[in-house]
């Protein structure tokens, strides 16, 4: 809510409560003043207990977002390490994985050659 916005109501408010309070009080005048005062009194008291829990929210925001900021950098530092560790041990094995996988095509490969002369020896067979 915007501060701003609030205090107005809560002015408006106050002022509207005191016009009617005057408009319809059973007291003298001297009677309904010394209640407004005591009522000003009452909702200054107020006005400043709300604007010191506002301050201290808002101080407890700014503490909590610094305070929070810490172990996220830390998170992310841990995590980086592990990801640089992971690599690090996989290397290796993706080197093997590279040599196995060019051993696999390489065999494919002549498997399909050797079918392709298979092939090819049984059309001229069957042609003589």
């Amino acid at each position: 809510m915007n501060r701003k916005h609030f205090l107005l109501g809560f002015f408006v408010g106050g002022i509207t409560v005191s016009a009617c309070t005057l408009l319809a009080a059973p007291a003298s005048g001297k009677e309904t003043r010394q209640v407004l005062a005591d009522q000003t009194k009452v909702w200054m008291s107020h006005l400043s207990e709300i604007k010191e829990s506002l301050h201290d929210l808002s101080e407890s925001i700014k503490t909590a977002s610094l305070e929070s900021t810490d172990p996220i950098k830390s998170f992310v530092s841990d995590l980086k390490i592990a990801l640089t560790d992971w690599e690090k041990k996989i290397e290796p094995h993706q080197e093997d994985l590279k040599k196995e996988l060019n051993a696999i095509e390489l065999s494919i490969r002549t498997l399909e050659s050797q079918i392709k002369r298979h092939k090819h020896t049984n059309t001229e067979n069957s042609t003589e």
